[in-house]
């Protein structure tokens, strides 16, 4: 895929989620063929509706530019496996745990407590059963700073 489609497709799906709280993560290209995977969230969300609109309108603006067109879009969410890039992904994990390794190679987990313009705060909940106070302090930590950030998922 060039780089040019890739930026008409980064801009449609921008038009296609104008006005909605739907979001673009990533658009990559598949290995052997003319796939195309784009990856979405959602502040409230990501459903199979809203993968669905976004693919209609991909694929509805490829055949306007080329009615034979050779491109395959895949529309879905990144996928609780995959590491978040944005910012505006974090606002939805509120409350969840996170590991994140910092660009300093530092390694922190903990649950999402804040969401700031430009960081986020974790917080550790481990308490010193003597003192019944929290044994580290919470964890600031600049967007800045995250080389690569994972919810835990945990099932209780």
């Amino acid at each position: 895929m060039s780089n040019e489609i890739k930026g008409l497709i980064e801009n449609w799906v921008n038009e296609a989620t104008d006005g909605t709280d739907i979001f673009l993560v990533e658009v990559r290209k598949g290995l052997k063929d003319e796939r195309i995977a784009v990856f979405i969230d959602a502040d409230e969300g990501i459903t199979i509706d809203k993968c669905t609109l976004v693919n209609r309108y991909l694929n509805d603006k490829l055949e306007e530019m080329d009615p034979e067109h050779k491109y395959t879009t895949e529309v879905s969410s990144p996928g609780v496996d995959k590491a978040l890039k944005m910012p505006r992904q974090y606002l939805q994990h509120k409350g969840r745990i996170l590991e994140i390794k910092s660009k300093k190679g530092e390694l922190y987990k903990g649950w999402l407590k804040e969401i700031g313009e430009d960081n986020i705060i974790l917080e550790d909940r481990k308490i010193n059963l003597l003192s019944n106070k929290k044994i580290k302090p919470d964890t600031k930590i600049d967007f800045d700073q995250i080389a690569e950030s994972h919810v835990i998922v945990s099932f209780h």
